[in-house]
């Protein structure tokens, strides 16, 4: 989740103020589906919203791209602190 919103902030050129998001361990509260599904939701923190959101929407392969890099590139045995 975390590598996801920093590299939907580097490619939308957002700050963290400007967007919020939230993951479900399953999506049992948020749907009434039974499935073991996580979800991830991409907010803008803004009252009506600036579109930031909508825009990850659109770019959601070159944000995981991103994050992937992000992450695989990370030289740490057990996970970055």
């Amino acid at each position: 989740m975390f590598a996801l919103k920093n590299a939907a902030l580097m490619v939308t050129m957002t700050e963290d103020s400007d967007l919020g998001v939230a993951m479900s361990t399953n999506a049992l509260e948020l749907s009434g589906s039974t499935s073991e599904e996580v979800s991830l939701y991409f907010y803008d923190r803004y009252v009506g919203g600036l579109g930031f959101a909508e825009k990850i929407y659109d770019l959601i392969p070159e944000i995981l791209t991103s994050a992937v890099k992000m992450v695989s590139g990370c030289p740490c045995e057990d996970g970055c602190p």
